[in-house]
């Protein structure tokens, strides 16, 4: 890799530190600048208060990890610096709903918010957001309101397999979850691209009906492939910049019944019929495809439906009050003999055309749902 040029960057007069990025990854390789801008933590603490040093000789994998090894260490005041800054754009403006849109649901957001009116601000204009890398993930934020309920929508997320450092990736990901927690949200609907479980008839498998490219299934429950959780580590106890956090998370209801059960009869009474409306959700890191054995296990086991992103859930029912939580997956590709995904991404943003329209139909649905729901007593 390409060495860093700092020596000049030193001065105790330093700009701020996304000029300094700019500034760096204009003299660098452009294998070494995509890892910074990819990367895109920068809130003013790092190199302004120069809390760690770095001289000619920095690579781009030895900064990166500072960078990561910082956030870590420091992670509610990234929190507060973003959170404050999202303040300061969206006044007195406080969201309740968080919608996050997932591979290939996004696009004329704005139409969704009454009057078409909403405020948009890009993720990499937020300190300690993370650009996404994924196409067809926008990343921005819209803030405004659907039927009269205050609602922030997440154009694109940032997937935990596209964060270097597997040992706090996952907090990196989840960090909007908190931020938008700390800006009024109590409750998330998430949608994310989904492989459908069976396509075939496969010896010993239980009886499953047909998933088909365009359906969506509201999530009942989750099954996760790996350990990694953005909750790992520091729980923050008593910092008044984290939403207050428990000791462990309670996962037997990870997903609203109430509303999910609005969802799903909503699905069902609007769209052409599919053969199964909830399903048993496998969950793998990623960024690869399930290979024919993979799908044939999950399938055998009882899963209807697989994909790679679950830390908004995780870190949502960890708090001491956790959010009310419904999730969407969105199929845009299934299994046959060659596994899933044999068509690469392509295929999953091409499903999205068929996706798409039915979520942004659902959008309001669900928030009538959350308008009429049960009070707690």
């Amino acid at each position: 890799m390409g060495k860093f040029k700092y020596r000049r960057y030193q001065s105790k007069a330093m700009p701020s530190t996304r000029e300094t990025i700019e500034a760096i990854v204009a003299e660098d390789s452009k294998n070494d600048a995509s890892i910074l801008h990819h990367l895109n933590i920068g809130a003013d603490y790092i190199i302004s208060n120069q809390r760690f040093t770095v001289d000619e000789n920095e690579t781009g994998n030895s900064l990166e990890q500072k960078l990561h090894t910082d956030f870590h260490k420091h992670y509610p005041e990234y929190v507060h610096s973003a959170t404050e800054y999202l303040k300061e754009k969206i006044h007195d403006f406080r969201p309740e709903v968080l919608i996050v849109l997932g591979t290939g649901q996004g696009g004329h957001v704005s139409e969704l918010f009454d009057d078409g009116n909403s405020t948009v601000i890009p993720y990499e204009l937020i300190p300690g957001f993370i650009k996404v890398g994924v196409s067809s993930h926008e990343g921005q934020l819209h803030f405004g309101k659907i039927k009269g309920t205050n609602a922030v929508i997440m154009e694109g997320r940032k997937h935990y397999y596209e964060v270097a450092d597997f040992k706090f990736g996952m907090k990196l990901a989840a960090m909007p979850v908190d931020v938008m927690t700390n800006l009024g949200v109590n409750t998330m609907l998430l949608t994310s691209a989904a492989g459908g479980l069976y396509n075939g008839n496969i010896p010993g498998a239980p009886e499953q009906p047909k998933s088909k490219i365009g359906d969506i299934y509201v999530v009942d429950t989750h099954w996760k492939s790996f350990s990694a959780h953005p909750c790992r580590g520091a729980k923050y106890t008593g910092n008044e910049h984290i939403p207050e956090r428990d000791e462990f998370a309670v996962m037997s209801e990870p997903y609203d019944k109430y509303l999910s059960s609005k969802v799903e009869e909503f699905i069902k009474k609007t769209f052409v019929p599919q053969s199964i409306y909830t399903t048993t959700h496998a969950v793998n890191s990623g960024p690869d495809f399930e290979t024919p054995i993979d799908a044939r296990t999950l399938i055998s086991n009882g899963y209807h439906s697989v994909g790679m992103t679950i830390h908004e859930v995780l870190l949502g029912r960890f708090y001491k009050t956790p959010l009310n939580i419904v999730s969407l997956a969105c199929i845009t590709n299934t299994y046959n003999e060659q596994g899933i995904g044999r068509d690469g991404h392509e295929e999953i943003t091409n499903a999205g055309k068929i996706t798409s329209p039915k979520v942004r139909e659902i959008i309001p649905a669900f928030i009538e749902a959350y308008q009429n729901r049960p009070v707690p007593t």
